[in-house]
């Protein structure tokens, strides 16, 4: 199965969809500030490792494969229906 990045806010909150150790996981998690700005690649990995040494999230939970596959078909689903 492939990482999602299910959803993000204004507020710098993430919705993250992964596996690890063959099992997935849903984990909502703050984002790192000013990651998606104009600021230089050396500038950004500098934010980003500060931002990790405090990094928490704020929910994990296992889901089992099968919810997965099928959120997974439902959202190919809703985007083919955009499609049309």
């Amino acid at each position: 199965m492939k990482p999602y990045w299910v959803w993000s806010s204004l507020e710098r909150t993430h919705t993250l969809l992964y596996n690890y150790e063959n099992k997935i996981y849903l984990e909502i998690s703050p984002g790192c500030p000013d990651l998606f700005t104009d600021k230089s690649a050396r500038t950004i990995n500098k934010l980003f490792k500060e931002f990790m040494k405090t990094y928490k999230p704020y929910f994990v939970t296992e889901i089992p494969i099968e919810t997965a596959k099928q959120w997974l078909e439902q959202s190919e689903q809703i985007i083919q229906m955009i499609n049309l």
